[in-house]
């Protein structure tokens, strides 16, 4: 499965066709040169598809704001618990997801170097609960950054994860660590794309912001 997706990848930076049309004909050609089922070609393709979207969705994205609100939330992977670490910023930004078995200090300073490492300088102000890994990886890492924890400051945040058990309970649950990253990697590309704030712009400005969605969408699928 891995050489067939490398492959894939490495046929499609080659091809003058948008994405999609790649993926249906690589499809076609490998179901009646080499018979393999068609379940593991749409797995496979999928996955290079989504790969791809993701990264050229990050290269446009504008960047996002000076505030992170961060929250963690346990889910059931495969029977085991894991920890959804997510940011989002001000403006509802999905800043980053990130899967780790656990919740303490150096998971949270490994989620903080993480988006740090993406993140052009240092936030001004975190907002996370009470939970005490937080702290240590703000005093350790971003000392100069604003940290509140104050009751129900990270709403944001929890409200964030809802289009997530969404998915989770569409999909029956994610089958593994590594396809649920790849997944909500690229579930929060599109997610910051398409999600525009209708409640904040009149409606003639919605319009305006969704086609150039829309077009945006229609540059990153297209070759």
């Amino acid at each position: 499965m891995v050489i067939a997706v490398f492959d894939f990848q490495k046929l499609l930076q080659g091809s003058t066709q948008s994405p999609g049309h790649f993926c249906c004909r690589c499809i076609q050609i490998l179901r009646s040169a080499y018979c393999f089922p068609a379940k593991i070609l749409r797995i496979a393709v999928v996955r290079v598809f989504g790969i791809l979207c993701h990264e050229r969705l990050k290269r446009r994205h504008q960047g996002f704001g000076d505030a992170f609100y961060i929250e963690e939330v346990l889910v059931k992977i495969g029977g085991q618990q894991q920890y959804l670490w997510r940011a989002v910023d001000q403006d509802g930004g999905v800043v980053d997801v990130f899967l780790q078995a656990r919740r303490d200090g150096a998971a949270a300073k490994r989620f903080f170097k993480r988006r740090l490492k993406n993140h052009q300088g240092e936030p001004i102000m975190i907002v996370t609960d009470k939970l005490r890994s937080y702290g240590v990886a703000h005093r350790e890492l971003i000392p100069e950054t604003l940290h509140d924890t104050a009751q129900y400051a990270n709403n944001r945040a929890e409200l964030s994860h809802q289009p997530t058990r969404v998915r989770e309970r569409g999909m029956r649950r994610f089958k593994s660590t590594r396809q649920a990253q790849r997944f909500l990697s690229v579930h929060a590309a599109v997610y910051n794309l398409l999600n525009l704030g209708r409640h904040f712009v009149s409606a003639s400005h919605y319009q305006d912001w969704r086609q150039g969605a829309f077009a945006s969408w229609d540059a990153v699928t297209a070759r």
